[in-house]
């Protein structure tokens, strides 16, 4: 078998970054998925797939953030009313 020329092996690892992008995306591993696209971009800049998900990716990123942002107000919120019911009894 002949050696893979440049391009070939440029489309090869560009099949691979996307293959194993998804995996995480789907994985909810937003933030390394996201990484992973971007080397996509990095080896072929317009690549409407690694476009694509890296967008789906940073919004995963910051729906994640927002949730865990959204669990620790919660949880300030309640030691908050756990203090002032503790001064009630005093």
């Amino acid at each position: 078998t002949p050696p893979l020329s440049a391009d070939e092996l440029k489309r090869e690892r560009v099949r691979e970054l996307l293959s194993d992008a998804a995996r995480y995306l789907e994985a909810g591993w937003h933030t390394v998925a996201k990484d992973i696209y971007q080397q996509v971009l990095l080896i072929e800049p317009n690549n409407p797939e690694a476009q694509a998900g890296a967008h789906k990716a940073a919004l995963g990123e910051s729906s994640k953030a927002i949730d865990d942002t959204n669990k620790k107000k919660e949880i300030d919120r309640q030691r908050i009313r756990e203090a002032i019911e503790e001064e009630k009894l005093l």
